[in-house]
């Protein structure tokens, strides 16, 4: 019993058609002949199709947190080496918003307390040129809502972080 397959049937069709775009008849041998033919001739002028890669989306991280009853919001920009924040009780926040041609588009934050004991660290891989959507209801942006217990008084930092252009304002958490 013989199995067709329908795919490799519209290839190969595909192949052929393709191939006789330029055909000025068999050969001896029964393939085609495109000696003389225009590479160039044909609906795409020969070549293959042009899709133009979609322009990349600026982007910028406002990232807003809260310990204790105070809020800020902070941005990260790509590609800038930032201090580490102290962000309430023995918590500092550190991140870096990373935009490279080859290796794509990250963003980085870690808490951690002064002692240097990571309590939270999380990476967001971006595909190249996006930018995240901030889909998290309860303005929680591109991240959700996370918290992080400062291990000396047993209060929470929580933050939150928004993908933007650089070119619009902060913004942030609203008091």
């Amino acid at each position: 019993m013989i199995h067709r397959h329908p795919r490799l049937a519209c290839l190969l069709l595909l192949t052929l058609s393709l191939a006789a775009a330029c055909d000025k008849g068999q050969t001896p041998i029964g393939g085609f002949d495109d000696e003389g033919c225009d590479p160039t001739a044909g609906d795409d002028g020969g070549a293959l199709l042009d899709v133009a890669a979609p322009a990349a989306s600026p982007l910028a991280v406002d990232c807003s947190y809260s310990f204790d009853g105070v809020t800020e919001t902070v941005r990260f920009e790509a590609n800038v080496d930032y201090e580490a924040l102290a962000v309430g009780g023995d918590l500092n926040l550190s991140a870096s918003l990373f935009d490279d041609g080859i290796e794509g588009r990250s963003f980085s934050i870690t808490l951690y307390d002064l002692a240097g004991t990571v309590g939270n660290t999380v990476l967001y891989q971006i595909a190249a040129g996006a930018r995240p959507l901030n889909e998290f209801e309860g303005q929680h942006g591109f991240t959700g809502l996370n918290w992080v217990q400062d291990p000396a008084t047993g209060e929470n930092v929580q933050y939150a972080c928004f993908a933007r252009d650089p070119a619009d304002p902060i913004e942030g958490w609203e008091e």
